[in-house]
């Protein structure tokens, strides 16, 4: 195996151990459709494509991955898309896994001062025909054919196919194909846990029971001192790694911010590692519109989404306790039904989700972060 270092993927921090215990409960059955789930900026992608992906393709799986936030109005356009140049790779007699994972990875790349927008939503959804249903049904069962032939599709942001009704006859056609080819092996991939769980955990839903979730694990310090590694040998110049772990943490453990302020440092080696945090939070909140979010929420409702951002996995805030504490926050009397309308508004406006009965999560962390910058004291 060839294990030297380079310049184009060096930021990656491989995650080999995690990506095997996933292939081998696919491989024995244990668990043969995932739904890997983490927040936005998490890396669940990057763990997709550079380490999940060719794992899978060591043991014998054609892999096809689409993002359903490749074509927000129509994710249709997406799977079928990706559905298609996996069987024309396969005609031209290529490596169908490396030239999508090629393909895909030079889409996702995180470029050195590239900040993108956290949401992405459709504005003009459109629903799929027959056809395209049809389609996609046809060529997941092409390449699922043959005695040696072991597919894997991944679909990633499939929260997506929640948003809108449009949507609905792709998820009930995915459901019918995949129910009828039970040999081909599925990784969900989610970033809004509520919105997954909504798809996949309610009764009523197309895919309950569908798939078994797992949590992408956070990183610990070992992922610090992988970039702390990093970095010196990009720049020659050394990191306190120790520094680096506690800015991290920080921030949720959200290694997008980590990887993006050590470039800045790289680019400019009088820049602190504080300045570069804070820069790159900065442009993170500009993107996104921290400011606007913030300015159309309620007073309730931003005291509300402090106490779960403080407080991952809240519950109690209904608790007479609570309805006191914010009582006198606001300034007027608060009551259990105030705090349950504005907690749905918060989870429909996807900063929070429900997850479990009175628990709730931030769906954004840096906005969180942002958040508590703006109130210290609440």
């Amino acid at each position: 195996m060839n294990t030297a270092w380079r310049p184009d993927d060096a930021w990656h921090f491989p995650r080999p151990s995690f990506a095997k215990s996933l292939v081998k409960q696919l491989e024995i059955g244990l668990a043969t459709r995932l739904i890997l789930v983490a927040p936005r900026r998490k890396g669940k992608t990057e763990f997709l494509l550079h380490d999940l992906a060719p794992e899978a393709n060591r043991a014998g799986y054609t892999v096809v991955y689409a993002s359903l936030w490749a074509n927000v109005n129509a994710p249709h356009v997406a799977i079928l898309d990706a559905l298609n140049a996996a069987v024309e790779t396969g005609r031209r007699r290529e490596s169908i896994t490396r030239k999508l994972l090629e393909t895909a990875i030079n889409r996702v790349r995180i470029d050195a001062l590239g900040i993108g927008a956290e949401l992405e939503f459709a504005d003009r959804p459109a629903a799929p025909v027959a056809q395209d249903t049809t389609a996609i049904d046809s060529l997941i069962d092409a390449l699922s054919q043959g005695r040696r032939t072991k597919l894997l599709l991944m679909l990633d942001e499939i929260q997506h196919l929640g948003t809108e009704r449009a949507f609905l006859p792709l998820v009930y056609s995915m459901r019918t194909t995949l129910d009828r080819l039970r040999a081909v092996r599925v990784v969900f991939c989610g970033s809004s846990r509520g919105a997954v769980r909504k798809m996949f955990g309610e009764h009523d839903a197309p895919f309950y029971g569908f798939a078994t979730e797992v949590e992408l694990p956070d990183l610990g310090p070992d992922f610090t001192n992988f970039l702390s590694e990093v970095f010196r040998r990009l720049t020659q110049r050394h990191i306190d790694s120790e520094m680096l772990w506690k800015h991290f943490e920080a921030l949720d453990r959200n290694p997008f911010y980590a990887r993006q302020a050590l470039k800045s440092m790289a680019l400019d080696p009088a820049l602190p590692m504080r300045d570069a945090f804070d820069q790159v939070l900065a442009a993170v909140a500009e993107q996104n519109d921290y400011d606007g979010i913030w300015g159309r929420l309620t007073l309730l409702e931003r005291l509300l989404f402090l106490k779960v951002a403080r407080n991952p996995g809240s519950a109690g805030l209904h608790s007479q306790e609570s309805i006191t504490r914010l009582s006198e926050a606001t300034g007027s009397p608060v009551t259990r039904g105030m705090v349950a309308r504005h907690l749905r508004r918060l989870v429909a406006n996807h900063l929070i989700s429900a997850t479990g009965r009175g628990h709730y999560q931030v769906e954004m962390s840096g906005f969180a972060h942002w958040a508590r910058q703006q109130r210290p004291e609440s």
